[in-house]
């Protein structure tokens, strides 16, 4: 069976980032309409070019999921272009490895815990009002099983991902 999301509405966080570019490939072949956003404006346009040979209408938005005032731009424009978006997926992130400062640590739980959080909310207001949607968020293995040493700030941030998520 090969689904078909032809006319959905597919947005996608971290979309110039390496998962969410590969998201975006994939959707696109299936048909989708996406909404890419990333703090990264050249790599997605660049994808957004990428992606014109599998039809479909491509949406790129500037976000940055650490600020609220920018992700609440980004579903500003967002309903300016659509009305509702069918599936969100949240796959921007960060990592950050070893011995963090107090800054680098605020700054990994703020981009991969908070961020998350900031754009799960603007989702759910925009699907309840729809009464509709899906709602995806990346994590990591690491966020359930902490597998090395130097890792457990980044395990702490994605194991409040899984949280936020069940």
């Amino acid at each position: 069976m090969n689904p078909s999301f032809v006319g959905k509405y597919i947005l996608i966080t971290g979309a110039a980032g390496g998962l969410g570019s590969q998201l975006a490939r994939n959707y696109a072949k299936l048909g989708a309409n996406l909404l890419l956003a990333s703090r990264h404006v050249k790599r997605l346009d660049e994808l957004a070019a990428s992606l014109s040979e599998f039809g479909g209408a491509y949406h790129t938005f500037q976000i940055d999921i650490t600020n609220q005032e920018s992700v609440d731009n980004l579903f500003k424009g967002i309903t300016e272009v659509v009305e509702h978006i069918d599936i969100a997926i949240n796959c921007a992130g960060c990592f950050s490895a070893g011995d963090l400062t107090e800054s680098e640590f605020e700054q990994l739980i703020n981009t991969n815990l908070t961020g998350t959080w900031r754009c799960l909310t603007a989702e759910l207001a925009l699907m309840s009002k729809c009464k509709t949607g899906v709602i995806v968020n990346i994590s990591s293995l690491i966020g359930r099983h902490l597998s090395a040493p130097g890792l457990s700030a980044y395990a702490a941030s994605k194991a409040g991902v899984e949280a936020l998520s069940k």
